[in-house]
């Protein structure tokens, strides 16, 4: 007996060929993908970590060519649009060079599959414009006004943080900046300490590379103390004698409060060179010897007289 097929499995001699074929093909193909190819892939690029104020004049050239080697499959899937890499190229020296080497950047690939070899890259350098690529480094200044509570003193600046930034900018614009300030900036009243951000200032063609800064400010409860400071000539010669009138400093100061007893019992001495005398009948005392903790007054602030005379053996 004889099977017969229904009739919509049954083929023309034709299209039986032609499937035939089409298989064939399919199975030559997979066999062939097994091998390994060389071949050209192009990659575009993007550049991470650019500074502040760094932009490209002109875009990167868009396309990179990299000779690759690998299985025919790998090299099929990794062409496939929605598995295009990204040749990503972080900023450093080499770009403040103005160019770089592709070659430099052959382990850069993210989604390239394993089996994949990038060879080397077929252009040899490649330059590279930026805008604002001058940069410098200066001071901060601050226009921070700190409002203190009652009975609060600063006995020491605030302090910045940092206290210098690095500008980017043309060399046109950062020519004569040489400092930079904070935005005016009024605290709050101020009765411990407190680290505040503080905006810096913005100037059209120059970028800081942070926006803001941390000033860190210390009030300190105070309290007043009366200081006696004894008067010193230093390399005074042997017959010579300098009698101070008065003999000693009578200050007004402010103090914290926690270091009083220490400074109370702490004497000072107010020592001056015989030689910054000469000529002279009197000074005002230079008050920077004193630790900052101790501010004086200025209601109690008093020139000295002195006299200079010989002492006879």
């Amino acid at each position: 007996m004889q099977l017969r097929l229904p009739s919509y499995f049954r083929f023309s001699k034709s299209v039986t060929l032609t499937l035939s074929v089409i298989i064939a093909l399919i199975l030559w193909a997979m066999l062939k993908l097994k091998d390994d190819y060389q071949t050209t892939f192009a990659f575009p690029c993007k550049i991470v970590g650019l500074p502040a104020g760094i932009q490209m004049q002109s875009p990167l050239i868009p396309l990179i060519h990299f000779r690759v080697i690998g299985e025919g499959s790998a090299l099929l899937s990794a062409s496939m649009p929605w598995n295009k890499d990204t040749l990503s190229l972080k900023y450093d020296n080499i770009f403040r060079k103005g160019w770089f080497e592709p070659n430099d950047c052959l382990n850069s690939f993210q989604l390239m599959p394993m089996n994949i070899k990038v060879e080397r890259a077929l252009e040899d350098s490649i330059k590279l414009y930026f805008v604002g690529n001058v940069s410098k480094k200066v001071p901060i200044i601050s226009q921070v006004k700190i409002v203190l509570a009652p009975n609060y003193y600063l006995f020491s600046p605030a302090k910045l943080k940092p206290d210098s930034i690095r500008l980017y900018g043309d060399e046109a614009a950062l020519k004569g900046v040489n400092a930079w300030k904070t935005a005016n900036y009024t605290t709050p009243i101020m009765d411990k300490e407190k680290d505040i951000e503080v905006l810096l200032e913005k100037k059209e063609g120059i970028v800081c590379e942070k926006p803001s800064i941390s000033v860190q400010i210390l009030p300190q409860v105070y309290t007043e103390m009366q200081l006696s400071i004894s008067l010193q000539a230093q390399k005074v010669p042997e017959n010579v004698e300098v009698v101070f009138q008065p003999e000693k400093l009578s200050l007004k100061c402010i103090v914290p409060f926690a270091d009083y007893e220490k400074l109370i019992q702490n004497p000072f001495t107010y020592p001056i060179s015989y030689d910054s005398l000469l000529n002279k009948s009197s000074f005002m005392p230079d008050y920077s010897f004193l630790p900052n903790k101790v501010q004086v007054l200025p209601i109690s602030k008093q020139e000295v007289s002195f006299t200079i005379r010989t002492i006879k053996k």
